[in-house]
C-alpha cells in the first residue's frame, strides 16, 4: 500500500537501476499496488529482494511485464524465476493469452528471457532521439493469438493522445529547458497502451523557431507522428468554449496556438491531450465536461494509464435527446449495408459481403432463421450489424460489425454483453461469435468480456445458473478448470455473468435511485420503449458510475448491488428494484477530484455533482463504480420486499442476506 516501508525499497531500487529501467512516475508505482501489479520477493531478513510490475493490455488479453529487477545481493538465486512464476500463475488463473514485454537488444538479455520461458516474436523501435531496438518477449499460453506482433503495436484500440508543442519539444527539442516528465511518453511500457499523435497546428509553432536546420529537423519530426484530422466547424467551435472556459483572449501567439491545438485534438476524437500548459491543467475538468477530451500533464497520464484507458472504453454517450435504435435489414439494403460495414483491412471484398448478408436475408424464415438487425443513430446511419442464428446448444454471431465511430468501443461492449445475456436467459450455454473478419477493436472487447479462442472462433460460456459453486462448475464441466474451484466467488460472476454464486458470503445492497437516474443509467423502459431508450446517454457502458452522499453507508466491494427506484407520481414501474449490478469500487473524496477522475465513465454533468457535494467543489461525495447492469423482467415491488422481511425505507444503502437475494433475483425473472 501507498506509504507501506516495502514499496518505500521497491522505489529505491528502481532508482538505484534507473537508467536501464527507464522512468516510471511514484504515482505509477502508487496506481500498481492498487491495482495488484506489483509483485514483490522478500529476502530472508524481510527485505525487498526484487519486484516485478506488469500491465494488462485488454486487446490482447495479455500481461505486458513493465519492470523485473533484482537486489544485487540477490542476483543468481532465483528470485527472478520466482517472480516470473508467479505472473505465469496468476495468468492461467486470468485466462490471459500470454506475457509480453519490450527489452532492448543492446541489454543483451535474450539468454535470461529464453531461461523463463519467453519467445522472441519481432523488433520493433524505440521512441526518442536516440532510437533504440526493442524486442519482443512472448510467453503464451498455448491460445491462438489473434493479432500479429505488428498489430499489436500498431492496431487502433490504443489510446490516441495528441501532444502540445511544449511537449514535443520535451522529446525532441534542442536547448536545455527540456522538462524531464515528458520523457516518461518514451517508454516501451506506455507505448503499448498510448499512440501519440499530433495536430496539424504544431506545424505553425515549429514555425516560430529562428533556427532554419532547427525548423526543418523539428518539421521532419512532427511529419513522422501520426496526424490526426478533425471537423473544422467542430474545432472552431470547439476555440469558442475555451474561451469561455478560461475567459480572456491569449496575450501571444504561441497561447493561441495551444488553444487551437486543444480545439482540434478535442474535434478530432483524440482520447487525452498531453500537456504541461498550467491554465489547460487548471480547467481540465470543465474542458473535458464540455469537450470531451482528457487534458493530462505527462506523469497524470503514466501514473493513471489504467484508469484512462478505462475511460476511453466506457464513454457516456453524450447525444441528448437523441436514440439509438436496433431495427431488422431490410432486404433492399444489403447494396449498402454491405458497403458500410466492409472490412477492407482484414482482406474481406465488398461482394462477398453483400453475397453473405444477401444469403442470411434468405434465412430469416429457416429453421433455424437468422436474425439481422443494424443499430442506427438518430438520422438513420448505420452504426452496427450483427447476424444472430439459436442454435440449439449455443447461439452463434455470424456476421458483427461496427463502423468507425467515436462511441465504437462503447457499442461494441453493449452488443456482447447483451448477447450474453440473452444467451444465458435462453437456457443456451454458449455464445460463438465466428465471424473470420472481425476487426481488432472487437478482438479487443471479445477478450475483455472473457472469450476465448476455440476452432468454431470466439466462445464464452453463458451458464444461466443462481446457485453454488458447485452447481455453476458441473454446468461448466467438463471445461472447467481447477482453478475455478478456488477463485473468489466475485470473481466467477464476473466471469460467468450473468450466474450468481450464492453461499459464498458476497455482500448484496439495495441502493436508492431516481426515477430520471435510473433512466439514464440503465433502466431504457423507464425513458421510452426502444431498445435503448429516448436517451442516447443510457447505460451503453458496461461501466458506470452513481455519486451519493458520502454519510456512512457501510458498502464494502466488490459487492452486488439491488436498484430500488424510488416513488415518482408521473414515472409507472417504481417503487420497485429493477436491476441488478456488479460493485467494483466504493470510493469517497472531494467531489471535484472524483467528477475528474470518472467523469468519463458516468452520466452525470459537474452541476449534479456539485450539488451532491453541498455546492461544495471540495466536499465529499461517495462514488459507486459498478457494471454488468441485468435488467429484471418483471420489477419486484415494495410490497414484495416486505414479504421478504425487508423493512428499510432505503435512504442509505441497505444490506440483504443471501436467501432474500435469491428470492428478489428469481421474481426479478419471472415472465410478465
Amino acid at each position: 500500500m501507498p506509504g507501506d516501508a516495502r514499496l518505500r525499497e521497491v522505489v529505491t531500487l528502481w532508482g538505484a537501476n534507473r537508467k536501464t529501467l527507464g522512468l516510471f512516475p511514484e504515482g505509477a508505482f502508487e496506481d500498481c499496488t492498487a491495482q495488484g501489479r506489483l509483485v514483490v520477493a522478500l529476502a530472508s531478513d524481510g527485505t525487498v529482494a526484487g519486484y516485478l510490475t506488469f500491465r494488462v493490455q485488454r486487446r490482447l488479453n495479455s500481461a505486458a511485464i513493465v519492470h523485473l529487477c533484482t537486489s544485487p545481493l540477490a542476483r543468481g538465486k532465483g528470485c527472478s524465476d520466482v517472480l516470473i512464476a508467479w505472473l505465469k500463475q496468476h495468468g492461467r488463473t486470468q485466462q490471459y493469452s500470454s506475457l509480453r514485454l519490450k527489452c532492448r537488444r543492446d541489454y543483451h538479455a535474450e539468454a535470461l528471457w529464453q531461461r523463463l520461458g519467453f519467445v522472441a516474436r519481432g523488433d520493433v523501435r524505440g521512441r526518442g532521439t536516440e532510437v533504440s531496438e526493442l524486442t519482443v518477449w512472448v510467453h503464451s499460453y498455448g491460445e491462438l493469438d489473434l493479432f500479429t506482433m505488428a498489430a499489436a503495436d500498431e492496431d487502433d484500440s490504443r489510446l490516441k493522445a495528441v501532444i502540445d508543442a511544449n511537449i514535443f519539444y520535451d522529446l525532441h527539442g534542442r536547448d536545455g529547458n527540456r522538462s524531464e516528465e515528458s520523457l516518461v511518453l518514451r517508454e516501451p511500457w506506455m507505448d503499448d497502451a498510448v499512440q501519440l499523435c499530433v495536430i496539424d497546428e504544431l506545424h505553425n509553432e515549429i514555425n516560430r523557431c529562428e533556427t532554419g536546420s532547427h525548423r526543418e529537423e523539428y518539421h521532419r519530426i512532427a511529419n513522422s507522428y501520426p496526424e490526426l484530422t478533425y471537423d473544422a466547424p467542430r474545432a472552431t467551435a470547439n476555440e469558442t468554449i475555451l474561451q469561455e472556459i478560461l475567459q480572456g483572449t491569449p496575450d501571444s501567439e504561441s497561447k493561441k496556438s495551444d488553444r487551437r491545438q486543444m480545439a482540434r485534438a478535442a474535434a478530432a476524437s483524440a482520447d487525452v491531450f498531453v500537456t504541461r500548459d498550467g491554465e489547460l491543467l487548471e480547467a481540465a475538468v470543465e474542458i473535458e465536461a464540455r469537450l470531451g477530451i482528457r487534458v493530462r500533464r505527462p506523469t497524470e497520464l503514466s501514473s493513471h494509464l489504467d484508469e484512462t484507458e478505462r475511460a476511453s472504453a466506457y464513454q457516456p454517450l453524450r447525444l441528448s435527446a437523441t436514440a439509438l435504435t436496433f431495427t431488422p435489414l431490410r432486404a433492399t439494403e444489403a447494396e449498402s449495408m454491405a458497403e458500410a460495414m466492409q472490412s477492407p483491412q482484414q482482406g474481406e471484398k465488398k461482394a462477398g459481403l453483400l453475397a453473405e448478408i444477401r444469403s442470411h436475408l434468405a434465412k430469416v424464415r429457416s429453421s433455424p432463421p437468422s436474425e439481422i438487425k443494424v443499430v442506427r443513430d438518430e438520422a438513420g446511419v448505420p452504426l452496427a450489424l450483427q447476424v444472430t442464428v439459436q442454435e440449439p446448444a449455443a447461439t452463434r454471431i455470424l456476421l458483427l460489425r461496427i463502423r468507425p465511430h467515436p462511441l465504437a468501443r462503447t457499442l461494441a461492449r453493449h452488443l456482447l454483453l447483451m448477447a450474453v445475456q440473452a444467451s444465458a436467459a435462453s437456457g443456451r450455454q454458449a455464445l460463438q461469435v465466428t465471424d473470420p473478419n472481425l476487426t481488432p477493436l472487437l478482438g479487443e472487447a471479445l477478450q475483455e468480456l472473457h472469450f476465448t479462442i476455440g476452432p468454431a472462433g470466439w466462445e464464452r460460456l453463458t451458464p444461466s445458473a443462481v446457485g453454488d459453486r458447485p452447481s455453476l462448475l458441473a454446468r461448466l464441466s467438463p471445461s472447467s478448470p481447477s482453478s475455478w474451484e478456488t477463485a473468489p466467488a466475485s470473481q466467477l460472476e464476473e466471469r460467468f455473468w450473468p450466474a450468481k454464486v450464492l453461499n459464498e458470503s458476497i455482500p448484496t445492497y439495495v441502493v436508492a435511485i431516481d426515477p430520471t437516474w435510473a433512466a439514464q443509467l440503465f433502466d431504457s423502459s423507464l425513458a421510452a420503449d426502444e431498445l435503448f431508450g429516448a436517451f442516447a446517454r443510457l447505460a451503453l457502458n458496461r461501466e458506470n458510475v452513481y455519486y451519493r452522499s458520502a454519510r456512512k453507508a457501510g458498502l464494502v466491494a466488490p459487492a452486488r448491488l439491488l436498484w430500488y427506484v424510488t416513488k415518482d407520481g408521473s414515472t409507472t414501474g417504481t417503487m420497485a428494484v429493477r436491476a441488478c449490478s456488479r460493485l467494483i469500487q466504493v470510493e469517497t473524496g472531494a467531489a471535484k477530484s472524483l467528477y475528474g477522475r470518472y467523469r468519463r465513465i458516468g452520466i452525470y454533468e459537474w452541476r449534479e455533482v456539485f450539488e451532491t457535494a453541498g455546492r461544495d467543489p471540495q466536499g465529499a461525495v461517495m462514488a459507486l463504480r459498478f457494471a454488468d447492469t441485468e435488467l429484471f423482467t418483471q420489477p419486484v415491488d415494495l410490497s414484495a420486499l416486505r414479504s421478504l422481511g425487508i423493512t428499510s425505507t432505503f435512504q442509505s444503502p441497505t444490506r440483504i442476506d443471501e436467501a432474500q437475494f435469491e428470492k428478489i433475483y428469481q421474481l426479478g425473472h419471472q415472465r410478465p
